[in-house]
């Protein structure tokens, strides 16, 4: 890691061999932005410790259970803005975050196959789901991610937010991770949540949760940086 001392963000795409390499390096540059999704969460594990300081987004997707070992890494992230897990094992299972503490200034919270949100998380203004949730306790929220495999459930949380307008009175964006046909019925419904509170949310669809920081890192309006792209085929470096 030497070879890029001014590197800010990392991504690090199904290569555990490469998330290794970069883990089990001595001189490890202050990364704010972390994007990795791998078999082995280990690696993982110890880059977020050493940039646990610096970081503000974080995007992790694994398809192996943490550790216990893993909770101390996942303590400290005071600087962090976003956060997105994914456990992606097979077969399915929700398990509880490791993520038990969340810093005062996170904005962002999805956990994918994650039992409940962790503690400190109602104060984030925005928020992703896979499973019906309490809404009620989220009076900051201005983004609402609802991403499952059951089309159902997305219709059922936007009807709840139409049925009871005095939720998420600050909410602004709504994003569905479902199928496009149900657009139409929650643009819907949303239309006239609109109409009893005066106050408009916008319906967008997005196509993978792996856009989620991307559309995030736009609406906030946030700067690039030098970056570093790591997959299975290729390594390139990206200068902004």
């Amino acid at each position: 890691m030497s070879m890029f001392p001014m590197l800010k963000r990392l991504q690090i795409w199904r290569n555990d061999v490469h998330l290794e390499i970069i883990a089990a390096s001595t001189d490890f540059p202050p990364l704010t932005e972390l994007v990795i999704h791998c078999d082995n969460p280990a690696p993982m594990m110890i880059i977020l410790d050493r940039c646990s300081r610096s970081l503000r987004h974080v995007s992790l997707a694994y398809t192996q259970a943490l550790v216990d070992n893993d909770q101390a890494a996942l303590k400290t992230l005071p600087n962090l803005r976003f956060l997105s897990l994914r456990n992606t094992m097979r077969p399915y299972r929700a398990l509880p975050s490791r993520f038990t503490r969340v810093g005062p200034n996170l904005e962002f919270y999805y956990g994918y196959g994650i039992v409940a949100p962790p503690s400190g998380s109602y104060n984030v203004t925005g928020l992703g789901l896979d499973q019906r949730h309490d809404l009620s306790n989220f009076s900051k929220l201005k983004l609402l991610y609802i991403d499952h495999r059951n089309n159902s459930l997305i219709l059922d949380i936007v009807r709840d937010l139409n049925d009871r307008p005095w939720l998420c009175p600050g909410l602004r964006h709504v994003l569905i991770g479902g199928s496009r046909s149900l657009l139409k019925e929650a643009r819907e419904l949303l239309d006239q949540r609109t109409k009893n509170t005066g106050q408009k949310v916008d319906l967008e669809w997005l196509s993978t949760p792996n856009d989620l920081l991307d559309w995030w890192k736009k609406t906030m309006h946030l700067d690039r940086h030098q970056s570093c792209h790591l997959n299975k085929n290729k390594t390139f470096v990206q200068m902004s």
